[in-house]
């Protein structure tokens, strides 16, 4: 969903630079099919993990199925 919002060359160029990626579906859907080396934070705990995310201080990619729930993150 994301590559086609924002472009594959411009991820790929984010994740070399050191963006970390937010996976915000249900954990089940992550154990079922994932991009490797992203991390796990369903999106009803986004907003208990923000001081988690920041503290990366990296840029972030959320993703989801659909699109809806990145969307829903990304206000946080």
């Amino acid at each position: 969903m994301f590559g086609f919002l924002f472009g594959k060359n411009n991820i790929k160029e984010a994740i070399k630079k050191g963006a970390v990626i937010i996976d915000v579906r249900t954990p089940h859907e992550y154990d079922n099919g994932r991009i490797p080396r992203s991390i796990n934070i369903p999106v009803d705990r986004i907003s208990a993990s923000i001081e988690r995310i920041r503290s990366m201080k990296k840029p972030v990619i959320v993703c989801c199925e659909s699109g809806m729930r990145s969307n829903t993150a990304k206000i946080y």
